[in-house]
């Protein structure tokens, strides 16, 4: 028996030590693998889009829209909350921070301290905006 263990493939009968040569894969080393990840391209975001509830959709869509018209193309949390506050696409704030955390994750939006150390959101300039924009759930 045969097991895939970092780069090499470890004969499960070989003594104990042997085996554990180049340490044991942790659950931590899994999940290290899996965090490390390629930007997503247009369709990925397409289709996680397609996979996620609405309100992620039309967060992703409200700040987007805020984006194309500021110049400096990232978004304010305060202004795209108010935003969001207004449209009623959330009703409070750990409804829109758990939503911009999902959409974090999968590597949609992403956030930076501006000058001031405002936290400000902002889609990468790699992603299909307009796609996204456009974007309808199938019926």
């Amino acid at each position: 028996m045969y097991h895939l263990q970092a780069w090499k493939l470890v004969n499960t009968h070989r003594p104990f030590l042997e085996e554990l040569r180049y340490g044991p894969q942790t659950a931590i080393a899994k999940k290290t693998k899996k965090v490390i990840s390629t930007p997503k391209t247009g369709v990925a975001v397409l289709q996680v889009l397609a996979s996620l509830a609405p309100r992620h959709t039309e967060v992703l869509q409200l700040l987007v829209s805020i984006q194309q018209v500021n110049k400096n193309n990232v978004t304010p949390y305060a202004d795209l909350k108010k935003v969001c506050m207004q449209k009623m696409t959330t009703t409070s704030e750990a409804n829109l921070r758990n939503i911009l955390k999902e959409l974090s994750d999968h590597d949609i939006i992403q956030s930076k301290k501006d000058g001031d150390g405002i936290e400000c959101f902002y889609v990468h300039s790699k992603l299909p905006i307009n796609d996204i924009v456009d974007f309808k759930r199938a019926t």
